[in-house]
């Protein structure tokens, strides 16, 4: 199980890196921006060499195409609240880029954990990332290729960088995003 399900997330990590490198050009970097992969991948990296300091310590923030020197101000924010006897107090969830490619909307979302372990994953919210008109009454579901595992690794107590795809809402130009099987979302977000 273990066996397969690295080669799930390595496939969905490549075909993230293959979407991400699209896009490499627009913000004036080199085209191996998207060879670190989803942070879905990173996960391996992440636990053998993020006390180093060196690239396995960005949480996913070079896969997602965010300038960690100078990180993007939060569109939309929610906080989902820990579980009793769980691995964190709270967690702050925030949309933080909405991207067209063609005829796929990538969003980022910076996820920060709250609480006294080291590490969490993004089961904490019971990640399940969707957009709903409310006005046209659509649902658009993330693309498992495209999007971060709920598997993804995330580091306690610092910012985290996951991803999902979906297809581009129409007709509408405000969107609810929804983060999590609860129905937890951010409500009302201008699409790009």
């Amino acid at each position: 199980m273990t066996t397969r399900a690295s080669r799930i997330l390595a496939g969905g990590a490549l075909v993230a890196a293959l979407a991400l490198a699209g896009c490499a050009g627009s913000d004036g970097g080199g085209g191996d921006s998207g060879a670190q992969g989803d942070s879905s991948s990173s996960q391996s990296e992440n636990t053998d060499s993020g006390a180093d300091g060196g690239e396995a310590a960005d949480n996913g923030g070079k896969a997602a195409g965010i300038d960690l020197k100078n990180p993007p101000k939060a569109i939309a924010t929610l906080t989902v609240p820990g579980v009793p006897k769980g691995d964190t107090t709270d967690t702050l969830i925030e949309l933080v880029k909405f991207e067209e490619r063609g005829k796929l909307l990538m969003a980022v979302f910076r996820v920060t954990p709250h609480g006294t372990k080291e590490k969490t994953n993004l089961l904490v919210v019971n990640w399940k990332p969707v957009l709903l008109d409310p006005v046209n009454l659509k649902l658009y579901e993330s693309v498992n290729e495209l999007t971060s595992a709920w598997s993804t690794d995330l580091v306690m107590n610092e910012p985290n960088y996951v991803m999902a795809g979906f297809a581009i809402p129409e007709n509408t130009d405000t969107i609810d995003v929804g983060v999590s099987r609860e129905g937890l979302r951010m409500e009302g977000v201008k699409l790009p």
